[in-house]
């Protein structure tokens, strides 16, 4: 693990983030994240930096990225996480990149990797709603027009249906990255049903101390609607 040091410059140049978690998109990554949030021994910003799946941001380089971590103070572990970031295979969607996978390696290969799968028809009907919810796909389109029908580009521009293709997807990575280093759960069994034990597993994974009272938010929902 790598010690958080005060100078931004240091950061610039040197530092390396010690794990992500990489998605899936709506499959329940972001309690584990909220989650361990709340740990003292790890730093994590509030939003998703889509860095590595991300052109736009990509081109920013390192120094962009590690930028949005200035605000550590000592924390063992530095993590991040971009449910785009499991999408590798070739989607329209600006926020996905086939060179995820090969850059997040490029960057550090021996970075921890977290996914949390879900159910993929469930996954999808939550990552459906959450697009009308927000606005992203208008409230008269209907979800076969969406996924089948007249506006099923919309639909690809938000890789609806890519990001639950999760053996597609997870091949990529587990082509470069050492199995042990990729570690799955399950929505429906690990978040739903083993909360306190799914992250007490995790924290023996990062290599940090488990104490329950670290962890208040791991019986509240996220993204319930």
């Amino acid at each position: 693990m790598h010690s958080v040091l005060p100078s931004l410059n240091f950061y610039s140049k040197a530092m390396k983030l010690d794990f992500l978690i990489i998605g899936a998109q709506k499959g329940g990554s972001t309690w584990l994240y909220d989650n361990l949030r709340q740990h003292p021994s790890v730093f994590a910003p509030t939003y998703e930096l889509h860095f590595f799946s991300s052109q736009e941001n990509y081109d920013k380089g390192t120094d962009w990225y590690h930028g949005h971590f200035s605000g550590a103070t000592g924390e063992k572990i530095l993590a991040e996480k971009t449910p785009e970031y499991l999408t590798a295979i070739s989607t329209m969607n600006p926020k996905t990149s086939t060179e995820t996978p090969d850059r997040i390696y490029k960057y550090n290969k021996n970075i921890k990797l977290i996914v949390v799968l879900r159910e993929p028809i469930a996954r999808l009907r939550s990552a459906v709603n959450h697009m009308y919810r927000t606005g992203r796909i208008p409230h008269y389109v209907t979800v076969k027009d969406l996924l089948l029908g007249s506006y099923r580009q919309h639909a690809q521009e938000f890789s609806l249906l890519e990001n639950g293709l999760y053996y597609e997807n997870l091949k990529f990575y587990l082509r470069i990255f050492p199995r042990e280093q990729v570690k799955i759960f399950f929505f429906e069994t690990h978040v739903m049903k083993q909360p306190m034990q799914t992250l007490e597993y995790v924290c023996q994974y990062l290599g940090v101390p488990f104490e329950a009272f670290w962890f208040p938010m791991a019986a509240k929902k996220k993204n319930e609607y």
